[in-house]
């Protein structure tokens, strides 16, 4: 919770939510939510493990696996699987570019504790 966001603060959230989640996350293709993260992070930011975290609606870790890549440039990059951990400790492997329907629903929902994300 932030009491009062200056424009300067206000901007810099934006700023990190456009860097480490993408500019749309959410999307109705084909009659099905889908969530589609396109992280832009340089690779100052990006540590030697290649592993790159941050909290998602303040209660989804979200754990951007990106191997040898280093500048996470949207376009220079694929996602290519996800590692879904909910809430009640079920773990789900989905092996595509983007999250459908009911998989979209529970991060959207707030019941996906982890999500690793395989970018080459």
């Amino acid at each position: 919770f932030v009491a009062r966001l200056s424009g300067s603060t206000a901007e810099f959230l934006q700023m990190w939510e456009l860097m480490m989640f993408g500019e749309k996350l959410f999307s109705v293709e084909n009659g099905e939510l889908t969530l589609t993260l396109s992280p832009a992070i340089p690779s100052y930011l990006v540590p030697e493990d290649g592993r790159v975290s941050a909290t998602l609606f303040g209660t989804t870790e979200v754990v951007y696996e990106a191997g040898n890549s280093r500048d996470l440039i949207p376009g220079a990059y694929k996602v290519t699987a996800y590692e879904i951990t909910c809430a009640d400790g079920s773990v789900e492997k989905i092996q595509a570019p983007c999250l459908v329907g009911e998989a979209a629903k529970k991060v959207r929902d707030g019941k996906v504790k982890k999500l690793t994300v395989t970018l080459q």
